[in-house]
C-alpha cells in the first residue's frame, strides 16, 4: 500500500529514548497510510540489536516499520536524505528519536501543509519535559541586532511586544498558526516536492544549523515555512550530543556549523558584523566570568573562532569553514 506520509529518525545511541519515542507514534498515529523509517548512524550502544528484537517488534505492533543501517555516522543531515531518497511518501516528517509525539500532532501538521500549495515545510510546538515552552523559530536573516539582543539577554529590558515577531525564538508565545521565517529541524514535516525543488538537508553540514540552512532554502525557493501551534511534541533536547561532547564542545561545534550556515547562505558583509557581534557578546562573558573566578575556556574559544572568521572575510578567503569532524567521538 502507497505511504502518504514517511515519519523518519536518524538514531545515534539513542537505545533510552527511541523506544518511547516509537511508542508515542504508536499511540497517537496519522490517520492517513504511513511508515516510520529510522536510519541508525552506526550506533556503538543496543540501538540495531532493540530494534530487530522481538520487544521492539511488539511495541511496534502493525506499524509500516524499516531499519537503514547507514554503516557510518553521516551526520543528520545526510542521515534523513537517506532516508528520503529510500522512500516515496509525498510528505516526509523529520524527527528527532528524544521526542514524544501528543495526539492528532500528525494531523494537524499534514493538515496545514496541504493547505496551501506553497507552504514547503510546518513545524508543530514544542514543549520541554516540564510543560514549559521550548522555542522553535528563529528569525530570518540573522542580524547583530538578534545576536546582541539574544547573547547579552536584552529581552529582559527590550518591551516583549516588539521582539516578538521581529525575533520570534523565546520572545514569541508559539500560540498562533502563521508564516514564521524557520522552525527547528527536531521535527518538521515537509512536501516532498518542495524538497524536489529546492534539495534536501546539505551533506557537508554534518550536524547543527543544518535545518536552518534548508530553511533559507526553503524561503529562497518561493516556498512558505509554517509554525502550527495545535500539533505539540514533548523534546528532551540533546540526548544524542550529550554522549558525544562536553558542554564546551558542544557550544564550540555549534558556532563552527554557526559559521558555515553564515558563509553558505550570507554576503561577506553580512557575516562580518555578526562575527563583531558575537565577538561583542563572547567578550562580555569572558570579563563576567573572569571577574566571578570561573573558568573562560570556553568563551576563549568562541572569541578566536569568530576572529578568525573576520579575518579570513578581511583577507578574501571564501573557503567554508567545514564540521570539525574531528570532535566526533564515535
Amino acid at each position: 500500500m502507497q505511504t502518504a506520509l514517511s515519519i523518519v529518525i536518524v538514531n545515534w545511541n539513542g537505545e533510552k529514548f527511541l523506544p518511547a519515542c516509537l511508542e508515542s507514534i504508536r499511540e497517537n498515529p496519522p490517520s492517513v497510510p504511513y511508515e516510520v523509517v529510522v536510519v541508525d548512524n552506526n550506533s556503538s550502544d543496543s540501538s540495531i540489536r532493540w530494534l530487530k528484537s522481538e520487544e521492539a517488534r511488539d511495541l511496534l505492533g502493525s506499524i509500516n516499520f524499516r531499519l537503514i543501517e547507514s554503516g557510518e555516522n553521516l551526520g543528520y543531515g545526510c542521515g534523513n536524505n537517506l532516508a528520503i531518497e529510500q522512500s516515496d511518501s509525498p510528505f516526509i516528517f523529520i524527527l528527532n528519536p528524544d521526542v514524544i509525539v501528543f495526539p492528532n500532532a500528525f494531523d494537524r501538521l499534514l493538515e496545514t501543509l496541504i493547505s496551501d500549495e506553497g507552504i514547503g515545510a510546518v513545524g508543530p510546538k514544542l514543549l520541554w519535559v516540564d510543560g514549559s515552552l521550548h522555542p522553535s523559530t528563529c528569525n530570518f536573516p540573522p542580524n547583530p541586532f538578534s545576536i546582541l539582543v539574544d547573547g547579552l539577554q536584552l529581552g529582559r529590558v527590550i518591551p516583549r511586544r516588539f521582539l516578538a515577531k521581529r525575533l520570534y525564538g523565546a520572545f514569541w508565545n508559539h500560540d498562533e498558526r502563521i508564516q514564521v521565517p524557520m522552525i527547528q529541524g527536531a521535527a518538521m514535516m515537509v512536501k516532498r516536492e518542495m524538497i524536489e525543488k529546492v534539495g534536501s538537508f546539505d551533506p557537508s553540514i554534518h550536524m547543527f544549523s543544518e535545518e536552518l540552512e534548508l530553511c533559507v532554502r526553503i524561503n529562497r525557493g518561493n516556498w512558505k515555512v509554517f509554525f502550527e501551534p495545535d500539533a505539540q511534541l514533548v523534546h528532551f533536547g540533546g540526548k544524542s550530543t550529550e554522549q558525544r561532547w562536553d558542554e564546551t564542545e558542544i557550544q564550540i561545534v555549534q558556532q563552527k556549523a554557526m559559521i558555515v550556515y553564515y558563509r553558505k547562505c550570507f554576503s561577506q558583509i553580512r557575516n562580518f558584523f555578526n562575527d563583531l557581534a558575537a565577538l561583542l557578546v563572547f567578550a562580555v562573558h569572558y570579563v563576567r566570568w573572569k571577574l566571578k573566578g570561573r573558568d573562560t575556556v570556553l568563551f576563549r574559544e568562541l572569541i578566536k573562532l569568530h576572529l578568525a572568521d573576520c579575518m579570513e572575510i578581511v583577507t578574501g578567503q571564501n573557503s567554508v569553514l567545514r564540521y570539525d569532524r574531528a570532535h566526533t567521538k564515535v
